[in-house]
């Protein structure tokens, strides 16, 4: 008759007390058994962390009172627990974790007095590999560093056994590994230490030895310079072979761990303590790292090219399931940083580095599998360039796959951040995603088709057919570039221009209908700026959700400077800001007669076909400040205009617009509309102009640089909300539901000959508008007087008139 026995193994835990006593979570070596009785949070919160593991045969271990218990008589082969004369395999029961801050070596030691059981009966092993046993200090010892984590198995032989018990088990860890014993990782292959100074069996004074030696799955790194060579190498399966390099990897599933002084892995490229040099140089190939296995992870090291060697890629890849993660790669100067290598590479994973020289993937990588697949993220690197295939070149014959790239920084200056050219595998591929989800220190500048990147073609010449005479190969490109015009000039009708933030120092020309569009608000954070002015001369265009911020001081002489000038028909500003915007007419040289005058949005045409079907909504302009000196003549001071209506021009919606903080020496404007003189056929005025919705504050306010006087005919000027100035038609404008508060003046007028209305605005008070002193107006329609405490009207020509009356008595 066979008799089961229940089979009870207490493994304790590491007291969380004594290990303080200890000092910062150090330890030397520590033995835990049952017999500890200490209160602890838990196995897992202990230095050395013990917990059931999460898989099926997690279900034989507890933790009950700090105390891990393995019990099989819940088993399915016996309610009393496994049978006599019986081998067991129980992989994954539990699972050890060094929760300190040294790499630690760990066995177990077994109890077998009083049991049935001899010793070899009964021990642990890693990750479901028997044949490692964790039982004592001759035999294997489990390598974990900071924070590594390995589960553990349970082997039972009871063939010789026909009384069970209870076993106790002490589970001992040290820093130091005992010199009898081999050091095995978590997976049961060789524990690895590179060092610069070995001392153990299983340290290494190179990486490249470590490789070519342990059959482990990680290999740690720690502080220190390493030069490195692999020579005589096969690789790129050509003739050509042997090859040398600055590492070969080519041990399937490997990680090169670069660790602290104190063995914690690295978490931040900023914290890199490891630096691998490679000294070899190659003008074919990579002059350093040659990953040929799939699954392999570089983590938390430098990658340096050979500082002797020519320009070349310093890391290159030809294996599957590639990650590299809080790692520097530093190429010579000119040299690239990682290149993917042909169609064996489907998916990559790079997060977290410094990336100098960028990141080609290139001929066949990717062209099999979803951009999922391959994964750039939390990177700073220079650029990514996809290289796909491109007829009569035959090393470029294959397609190239895309990637998900996300909250990188993108550092390119001359070249572009994201480029692709000849044939992508699954394309359209996201651009104007990857332009939103990432940073560019000096630029990302989209043109975008609603779909795709636009593509342009380039070409080069190349003699491809052996006949000793170049030909020209052709090849279409795709890229987000560095610069507005640039994309501008590549886009084609309907495209659309996204500007990632970043500041641009340009002078921007719009003559086709296109879309110029930031990618964020315009005032939030950092948008997109344009250190410059912007001219939109196609009809159909928009520009949306840009800041203008001109540096440029402007200075008299000269044509007017208009910082957005729309001179096209069906033209749409929208959501820009305008702001910081200076002029200086403090001194005039000899010769200049006219000041500089400021517009912010300027609508112009002097032709006799009029400018019309133009939209300035939701845009806020602030911050203008025309500097001069009014106590000198003309043109010592110039004027200020937020948006300006000018010529012939026939239909303009102005709605919802913001304008504050405005300030000339001269003249300051809102909103207004004037009429422009023409060779020819005279002076000509807008018509049709819809000022609507718009909020207008602080222009030439009292107690501001320029305040203004009393007497509107002198200068400075009173600051106003909205004006008709010049020779243009009162009548051809409407003005309501606008909010003119804190300015001298809330509308003037200078038409003679007909009645500006400007009823139903709010102009800071209740009482309604106000009018200047020794400047009173009548409402033409109702008689009614301007004397609320709002902002004035003000009639500045004889016959001029306004109608005012009803006003808003809120806030609109």
């Amino acid at each position: 008759m066979t008799h089961r026995r229940k089979f009870l193994l207490g493994v304790g835990s590491l007291a969380a007390g004594g290990a303080a006593a200890m000092g910062s979570g150090a330890f030397t070596s520590v033995s835990a058994n049952r017999s500890i009785s200490v209160e602890v949070a838990g196995d897992s919160s202990a230095l050395l962390g013990m917990q059931p593991s999460s898989g099926p045969n997690g279900a034989y271990a507890s933790l009950e009172g700090g105390t891990l218990g393995i019990d099989f008589s819940n088993s399915e082969f016996d309610a009393s627990g496994v049978g006599s004369d019986s081998v067991y395999q129980f992989d994954d029961v539990f699972q050890i974790t060094n929760n300190g801050t040294q790499t630690i070596y760990v066995w177990a030691s077994v109890d077998f007095s009083d049991v049935g059981f001899e010793p070899g009966d009964v021990y642990f092993y890693p990750d479901g590999n028997e044949d490692k046993k964790l039982r004592n200090d001759t035999d294997e010892v489990l390598g974990l560093g900071v924070g590594q984590a390995a589960s553990i198995g349970v082997y039972v032989d009871s063939t010789a056994v026909t009384d069970g018990g209870t076993l106790s088990v002490t589970i001992n860890a040290t820093v130091d590994k005992p010199e009898s014993s081999g050091a095995v990782d978590p997976v049961g292959g060789d524990f690895a230490i590179v060092t610069t100074n070995p001392t153990e069996s299983n340290e290494y004074g190179s990486l490249q030895s470590a490789i070519d030696n342990v059959s482990g799955s990680t290999i740690h790194v720690e502080p220190g310079t390493y030069e490195e060579i692999a020579e005589n190498r096969d690789a790129y399966g050509t003739t050509n072979s042997p090859y040398s390099f600055g590492l070969f990897v080519d041990v399937d599933g490997l990680t090169i761990l670069g660790v602290d002084e104190s063995g914690d892995p690295i978490t931040d490229s900023d914290d890199v303590q490891a630096t691998i040099v490679s000294q070899t140089s190659s003008p074919f190939g990579t002059n350093g790292p040659f990953v040929a296995a799939d699954g392999v992870t570089i983590h938390g090291v430098e990658l340096r090219a050979n500082p002797e060697a020519s320009p070349n890629k310093n890391v290159e890849v030809s294996g599957d399931n590639f990650t590299l993660r809080h790692s520097v790669v530093v190429p010579n100067d000119g040299g690239g940083g990682v290149y993917f290598n042909d169609s064996g590479v489907q998916s990559f994973s790079l997060e977290n580095n410094l990336i100098e020289g960028g990141v080609t993937v290139n001929n066949g990588a990717g062209n099999d599998s979803s951009a999922s697949n391959r994964v750039l993220q939390n990177n700073t690197l220079s650029e990514v360039g996809f290289q796909g295939a491109i007829d009569h070149i035959e090393w470029l014959n294959k397609a190239a796959g895309g990637a998900t790239l996300e909250d990188n920084e993108f550092t390119a200056d001359d070249t572009p951040p994201v480029w692709g050219i000849g044939t992508l595998h699954d394309a359209p591929w996201p651009w104007a995603t990857w332009i939103e989800a990432n940073s560019f220190e000096n630029g990302g500048v989209l043109a975008w088709t609603g779909s795709d990147a636009r593509a342009t073609t380039s070409e080069f010449e190349y003699d491809y057919d052996g006949d000793e005479s170049a030909e020209t190969v052709t090849y279409p490109t795709r890229e987000i570039g560095t610069q507005i015009s640039e994309q501008l000039d590549r886009a084609a009708t309907d495209d659309t221009v996204l500007v990632a933030p970043g500041s641009y120092e340009e002078t921007l020309t719009v003559d086709e209908r296109v879309t110029l569009e930031g990618v964020t608000d315009p005032t939030d954070g950092d948008p997109a700026t344009v250190d410059g002015t912007v001219s939109v001369q196609a009809d159909g265009a928009t520009v949306r959700k840009v800041r203008f911020a001109p540096s440029t001081v402007f200075q008299p002489g000269g044509i007017d400077p208009s910082v957005l000038l729309v001179t096209g028909d069906d033209v749409t500003v929208e959501a820009n800001l305008l702001e910081g915007i200076r002029a200086d007419n403090t001194t005039v040289p000899d010769g200049i007669d006219t000041p500089a005058t400021i517009n912010a949005i300027h609508v112009f045409d002097a032709s006799e076909s009029p400018v019309g079907g133009v939209v300035v909504q939701d845009n806020t302009v602030r911050d203008i400040v025309n500097d001069g000196d009014v106590s000198k003549e003309w043109p010592h001071y110039g004027g200020a205009s937020a948006i300006k209506v000018q010529g012939t021009v026939d239909g303009v919606d102005i709605f919802g617009n913001t304008v504050e903080d405005v300030y000339s020496a001269g003249w300051t404007w809102g909103i207004v509309s004037t009429h422009t003189t023409t060779d020819g056929y005279g002076s000509v005025s807008p018509k049709s102009v819809a000022v609507e919705g718009n909020s207008i504050r602080r222009l030439n306010t009292a107690g501001s640089q320029f305040s203004p006087t009393t007497d509107p005919t002198s200068a400075p000027y009173p600051g106003s909300a909205f004006g008709v100035d010049g020779n243009a038609d009162a009548d051809l404008v409407s003005v309501t539901n606008n909010n003119f508060v804190q300015v001298p003046i809330g509308a003037v007028t200078k038409d003679p000959d007909h009645t500006l209305d400007v009823t139903q605005n709010w102009w800071g008070d209740d009482t309604g508008p106000g009018t200047l002193v020794g400047n009173p107006v009548e409402d033409a329609s109702t008689g009614a007087v301007a004397n609320g405490a709002g902002s004035a009207v003000s009639v500045q020509v004889e016959g001029g008139s306004f109608r005012f009356d009803p006003w808003s008595s809120s806030s609109i």
